[in-house]
């Protein structure tokens, strides 16, 4: 701890500024204590203050600001042990921010009170191993952030340096979530282990336990969910199973009263439908037509996992690089039945549907909650896409095989063979047929289910076209580009049965609504880049126009000022000319003669006048000679200056144009960006716009200047 206040140090010597006449140290000096302190720094009116330099005996150093002979301010220690600390001080303690340096390697940035780690800061223990968060007298306490070195990431609840409360913390192959005291898990939670998964694995999901953990193990009530899609609810006990429990298979099958002791079954047994694949049973099937269909679909199993693998694939490449195995989701459903060209079958994806509601469709979300077949990202499982497809098969084919014992199971046949396998996984369906489109897809989902959902009415059951049409035309969409024409070649493009008979009254599903918001927003944006190119075109001519008329302007001004110029140097070369011709003939020349005197005295003074009066004359003659050469030289030279003039402005005119022109680089110029209504040249903007413009909202997403 060093000391707070300087006050009470005795001075042995000084050297340095002073003032006044009590001789006080003032400015700047050097101060040596008696007790071997060293200031050396400012002074003010005989007190530290202001920067300096101050070294204790036992060799701490303090350097940074100093407020009347205390430490405040901002400055920076060096602790003889090696420690660094820079930062916020005051009265000679760490406080408010700054960053200390242990002399061992971590290295603590942020918060401090008194000198205690206090507030926001991160401590950096080594690198990859840090803690980021609440601090309290020099403890991690509150909420914050610990990586280890392994790896291991906690992120919660802190008390006394110690993990309680809630937290989340992840190993490498599970994750926990929930409780913790003293450090260890304890309390309510989901516990999720992550299985390393092969290409082709059956298996798309984790386990998951929710429920009790005592001490880190599973201890009281608890639900196991499993990576094939069973559900095991019971009572553990010392991290096994020791009670009743009920299992619940995903085929749908369910068996009860399943007695486990020490995590051995001792009591019960599971029926063979536990493991048969779920098909439905239609009231009409025999025992023996049941068997039939399911040898059809065992013989056709690698088919059919190829294209369920297939679809479920749909995936933006960031999240194939991460995973390798995915669930098929409705969405992908639907473009599988798109593909295939389900509507030549007279079965439409809403009908799909209703065959799915017939058979009581559900699927589970990672957490076992059931969801509704029509939310486009809910899951199905490999064996209700058995199920659906079966469904759909005799749908499509019951009226010719009324009469036959096998009626489902020649219906299934046929249809896998004539229907599924030759046109599954083509993409030919338009909404998912091409990777900007799923790209799109996974930006804009909850945008297109918002609408989507706005448009049925929440009620789910299909979107009718008549109702998209009111929408286009309710909220100003229809402009000269996007008419109803357009709308009507799109929804052809999206459900091709339509271009024989447009019904108006067709129900759509969800990703029959995407493909025709991705056409609207993807014809709108090709659009606006064709304007934006002939708007960037004529930009860039009127700017070229704009700098020829200034161009021209400069060289018209030029001009005048040039001709400006020329005809003040002819009226100064006038000006001299009379100027010379009033030198030459203006001037009389004197005589001085006084008459009286003698004669001869006379005589004598006009022969001497007539002798000045001629020597004069010569020398006066010599003089004009000389001024008039001069003159002479000199108009010379103005005439050969205005010769040359014109020259010199026509060369530093075309260099001056030939500078503009290497200026002028269109590639540098920011042109502004056009939009109209909800059409922008971003296809990212243009299908938001679309989105929110269809459901009555009007905030859109502009780029630029409106045109």
């Amino acid at each position: 701890m060093m000391d707070q206040s300087l006050m009470e140090l005795l001075v042995d010597e000084y050297e340095g500024e002073r003032e006044g006449d009590a001789n006080v140290f003032h400015g700047r000096g050097k101060c040596v204590y008696k007790n071997g302190s060293i200031y050396e720094g400012e002074f003010d009116s005989g007190l530290m203050h202001g920067e300096g330099r101050f070294v204790w005996v036992n060799g701490l150093v303090y350097l940074g600001t100093f407020i009347d002979n205390t430490i405040s301010g901002r400055g920076k220690y060096l602790f003889p042990d090696g420690s660094v600390y820079e930062g916020e001080v005051e009265n000679g303690l760490r406080h408010g921010v700054g960053k200390f340096e242990f002399p061992d390697g971590p290295v603590y940035d942020g918060d401090w009170v008194k000198s205690c780690r206090m507030g926001k800061g991160k401590l950096t223990y080594e690198e990859g191993c840090y803690y980021e968060g609440d601090w309290k007298d020099n403890l991690r306490h509150g909420f914050g952030k610990m990586v280890y070195k392994s790896g291991c990431v906690y992120e919660g609840e802190w008390i006394h340096n110690e993990r309680s409360g809630k937290g989340t913390c992840t190993w490498a192959d599970q994750n926990y979530n929930g409780d913790w005291k003293q450090g260890i898990e304890d309390g309510n939670a989901r516990i999720t282990w992550f299985v390393p998964r092969m290409k082709g694995s059956q298996f798309h999901k984790h386990n998951q336990f929710l429920g009790r953990i005592k001490q880190g193990k599973k201890h009281g009530g608890g639900t196991l969910l499993t990576a094939s899609g069973s559900c095991l609810k019971g009572q553990w006990m010392e991290d096994k199973k020791n009670s009743s429990f009920t299992i619940e298979f995903e085929n749908g099958h369910v068996e009860e009263e399943i007695i486990f002791e020490n995590d051995m079954m001792v009591k019960g047994s599971l029926s063979p439908q536990c493991f048969q694949l779920y098909i439905p049973k239609f009231e009409d099937e025999t025992e023996l037509a049941k068997n039939q269909l399911v040898n059809i679909i065992l013989q056709n199993i690698s088919l059919l996992r190829r294209v369920y693998d297939f679809y479920a694939a749909l995936h933006p490449v960031e999240e194939k690089k991460q995973w390798n195995v995915f669930q098929l989701q409705i969405f992908q459903f639907q473009q599988l039945l798109l593909d295939i060209d389900i509507l030549r079958l007279g079965i439409t994806l809403c009908d799909v549907n209703n065959v799915l509601t017939g058979i009581d469709l559900k699927t589970k979300n990672e957490m076992g909650c059931t969801s509704c077949v029509y939310n486009p990202s809910s899951y199905m499982s490999l064996c209700s896409f058995f199920s659906a497809l079966t469904s759909i098969a005799r749908a499509a084919f019951q009226h010719e095989y009324a009469d036959s014992e096998f009626g489902v199971a020649l219906c299934v046949d046929k249809f896998f063979k004539k229907v599924l396998f030759p046109n599954a996984c083509m993409l030919s369906g338009y909404p998912l047929s091409k990777p900007l489109h799923l790209d799109l897809f996974y930006r804009h989902r909850d945008e297109a289910i918002d609408t989507c959902n706005h448009l049925s009415k929440g009620k789910g059951q299909g979107i009718v076209i008549q109702h998209i049409l009111h929408a286009c035309e309710r909220n100003s969409m229809l402009n000269t580009f996007f008419t109803f024409p357009l709308i009507k070649s799109m929804l052809c493009q999206v459900a091709p049965h339509l271009r024989g008979d447009f019904n108006v009254y067709y129900k759509m599903v969800f990703l029959e609504v995407f493909g025709f918001i991705v056409h609207a927003a993807v014809s709108a944006t090709l659009h606006m880049e064709e304007e934006q190119k002939a708007f960037e075109k004529k930009y860039i001519q009127d700017l070229k126009q704009k700098r020829q008329e200034e161009r021209e302007r400069r060289k018209r001004e030029a001009a005048e000022l040039a001709a400006q110029i020329l005809e003040e140097e002819e009226k100064l070369r006038e000006a001299q000319k009379e100027a010379e011709e009033h030198a030459k003939h203006g001037g009389k020349k004197k005589h001085s003669a006084k008459k009286g005197g003698k004669k001869g005295s006379a005589k004598r003074a006009q022969k001497e006048d007539s002798s000045h009066a001629k020597q004069n004359s010569s020398s006066n003659g010599d003089d004009t000679n000389g001024e008039q050469a001069r003159v002479d030289d000199d108009v010379d030279h103005e005439g050969d200056e205005e010769k040359s003039e014109p020259d010199d402005v026509e060369e530093t005119k075309v260099k001056l144009e030939q500078e503009e022109e290497d200026n002028f680089d269109e590639s540098k110029i920011k042109i502004p960006r056009t939009a109209i209504g909800w059409m922008a040249s971003d296809l990212d903007k243009s299908f938001v716009n679309f989105c929110r413009t269809l459901t009555g909202q009007r905030k859109w997403l502009h780029e630029g200047n409106e045109q």
